[in-house]
């Protein structure tokens, strides 16, 4: 597993929280990060949104994959599904990063969501304060693993893992190996040529659109 190549995009989550509507603030160097616990307490905080992950037909309360990644590692996962809306989710969170506290979870599910053709992304991030960041690190890595990423093609979300489209075809199963061909877990060729991904919002232009935003949907 290339562990450096994954998470350069999980470096500074203050700088992402920016473009969420949480203002810069100056931290120095040695106070930027938290003191990592995971070697001596295994465990991660997650938080995440409904419907992001696989469940157990059986038993709706339960994760397989989270499950198989305890039981290989042994390191014990908080699952939360408390995201809801970005905004109100870094209106909680947001005061506690800028004021460098713990933010009491050590990966967090971020997502700009899909629009018409625009394209989207989830991204999980790690706080610089979080105390389990190694354990948290090693979740990721274990989600980017193709027999693993293939498990969760069931959420019907762009799979970021190439590989575990060839898991899928392979299966036995005709319905899983249909899902190889699926255009909404990899776009072919033709549906990449209609997408676009918007610019960014700037943090000036961001509490003017929220607001337009909310007379759309009615808030």
């Amino acid at each position: 597993m290339a562990d450096l190549t994954r998470r350069a995009a999980l470096v500074g989550a203050l700088a992402a929280l920016t473009g969420c509507g949480v203002p810069p603030a100056y931290i120095a160097a040695d106070r930027r990060a938290g003191t990592d616990r995971s070697a001596t307490d295994k465990r991660i905080d997650f938080a995440n949104w409904p419907l992001y992950i696989d469940v157990d037909e059986n038993h709706p309360l339960r994760r397989p994959t989270l499950e198989e990644f305890q039981k290989h590692t042994g390191i014990r996962t908080h699952y939360a599904e408390e995201i809801n809306d970005n905004s109100e989710f870094f209106g909680k969170l947001g005061p506690t990063l800028m004021n460098h506290h713990d933010p009491l979870r050590d990966l967090i599910v971020v997502v700009v969501p899909e629009e018409g053709a625009q394209l989207w992304a989830d991204s999980l991030m790690i706080p610089n304060l979080a105390e389990h960041k190694r354990d948290a690190e090693r979740l990721v890595d274990y989600y980017y693993e193709p027999e693993v990423a293939a498990e969760l093609a069931w959420v019907n979300y762009v799979c970021p893992v190439p590989a575990a489209r060839e898991v899928l075809a392979s299966s036995k199963d005709k319905d899983t190996a249909a899902l190889a061909e699926d255009p909404l877990i990899f776009p072919d060729a033709s549906m990449r040529g209609r997408l676009f991904i918007a610019r960014d919002i700037t943090a000036a232009e961001r509490p003017e659109l929220e607001k337009e935003w909310e007379k759309l949907v009615g808030r």
